[in-house]
């Protein structure tokens, strides 16, 4: 992902709230399987790096930072889902 920001495209990634803790909420059933809603569940726009932080374009704040390992875990426990915006077309990663 951060080589994409670094080539000058935007990443759209989920991640949660604030950088909060998700969690397992509600359960229904479709089509035979359970589903399962993780709360805190927040998308935002990937758009830059340095040593220590991630930037990102978040739409409850505007431009801010997250401490890089705290944003990877959150990333990750929303299964680490990534839409990466090039050329005008979406590349899903």
């Amino acid at each position: 992902m951060l080589r994409e920001t670094d080539a000058g495209h935007p990443v759209i990634i989920w991640g949660t709230i604030n950088m909060l803790e998700p969690y397992d909420t509600m359960v229904w059933e479709v089509d035979g399987k359970q589903i399962q809603w993780r709360a805190n569940e927040h998308c935002m726009v990937l758009i830059g790096q340095d040593a220590k932080n991630i930037y990102v374009n978040d739409p409850l704040y505007g431009k801010v930072s997250y401490d890089y390992n705290i944003l990877k875990d959150r990333y990750e426990k929303m299964f680490s889902q990534a839409v990466v915006i090039k050329s005008g077309r979406a590349v899903v990663g």
